[in-house]
């Protein structure tokens, strides 16, 4: 069953209300068992001076009017942080590489999809703390390079179409024998976003982060598909490849917020939209009977929407004197209009899985 964009949009959304219920349940949480356990944030666990330390005030006190700033701990020069994720992924993309049918009159179809499996990525990022000051600015780039490769046989008296969209005459072919089809697809997906933050201190244990910018998107898609064996005697050994590059640019915003549930655990989460302009450069070949036919596409300009959600938990301590912290979290992205290599008219692109991430701040 092809999934819309607003079936995506759903899970973004529900995403979202798992944030709500995570912030509800860890405030009932902490106002039951914190018993004053929950130090500020920029307390450093005793990365600053002892002394210094020792005079914070606990963020449990109960006054809902204690700010960061006001403990001895406040940064008052610039803060720089480094962080890495690793990503474990799965991209989720209705793609229809090839449909059979017993005979023709073509009347029922069987469809065959394509099955993305997990697989790594990276997200490195940098960001400076202006001196006393809610303002930041961070950078991030991510990389995740799927693929997946399927094989489908068929005897006599099946006929069986492939469905790259390259314009190439394949249609359904009768197979005089047992033949295959290979399909194979590789993704290369990068993002680079440069965002300006204001943290805000909602309340003790409450901090909302907007903030927006610029983002940048990478992707690039190649297929290809080999009909293997001389079963197929209306174009035996066909080969299509086809390869799509996109790049496109434009604005991202979002907010991101922190539960100070019992210092130093965390749980935090957010959500965000993007909106993107690119181009597409299509190049597709064919190969059947002997004969090469190429089709070329270059500028087809089109807009890239997205929406994104997370949800995770942080915990902070620290190593070599500095500020440092671990996260687990599991994230959403989807993108509308992407490119549909197989002609599906499924133009909505969707990753999610798990991020781990490890950072310091110095």
């Amino acid at each position: 069953m092809k999934k819309s964009m607003k079936y995506w949009i759903y899970r973004v959304l529900i995403t979202l209300a798992l944030s709500t219920t995570a912030i509800s349940g860890a405030a009932d949480y902490h106002d039951l068992y914190s018993n004053g356990c929950c130090e500020p944030e920029c307390c450093d666990l005793g990365c600053c001076d002892e002394t210094e330390s020792s005079e914070l005030e606990c963020c449990n006190s109960g006054s809902s009017e204690i700010d960061y700033s006001d403990s001895e701990c406040y940064e008052e020069t610039a803060t720089f942080e480094l962080w890495v994720d690793g990503l474990i992924m799965q991209p989720c993309q209705n793609l229809r590489f090839a449909q059979t049918a017993a005979a023709p009159p073509i009347m029922d179809c069987s469809d065959y999809l394509a099955h993305w499996d997990w697989d790594f990525g990276y997200r490195v990022g940098a960001g400076i703390k202006l001196p006393c000051d809610s303002w930041s600015v961070n950078a991030e780039f991510t990389c995740f390079r799927p693929s997946w490769a399927e094989a489908l046989s068929v005897g006599a008296g099946t006929t069986i179409r492939a469905s790259i969209s390259t314009g190439a005459p394949f249609g359904f072919v009768p197979a005089a024998g047992v033949s295959s089809i290979t399909t194979r697809m590789d993704l290369d997906y990068y993002t680079c976003d440069v965002v300006v933050a204001y943290r805000s201190c909602i309340c003790d244990v409450l901090e909302l982060t907007p903030y927006g910018g610029f983002r940048a998107l990478w992707l690039d898609q190649s297929v290809a598909e080999v009909r293997i064996g001389g079963g197929f005697g209306v174009a035996p050994g066909s080969k299509t490849t086809l390869t799509d590059e996109y790049a496109g640019y434009g604005l991202t915003s979002g907010l991101r917020w922190k539960f100070f549930t019992c210092y130093p655990f965390q749980l935090l989460g957010h959500v965000g939209v993007s909106g993107l302009m690119g181009s597409h450069d299509l190049n597709a070949k064919a190969i059947q009977m002997g004969i090469t036919r190429i089709w070329i596409s270059e500028g087809v300009w089109r807009p890239n929407l997205s929406a994104e959600g997370s949800i995770g938990a942080l915990w902070e301590y620290c190593a070599w004197d500095r500020l440092a912290h671990l996260g687990v979290r599991y994230e959403n992205i989807t993108w509308s209009d992407v490119f549909d290599p197989f002609g599906n008219g499924n133009n909505t692109f969707a990753i999610h899985g798990i991020t781990i991430r490890a950072g310091l701040s110095f």
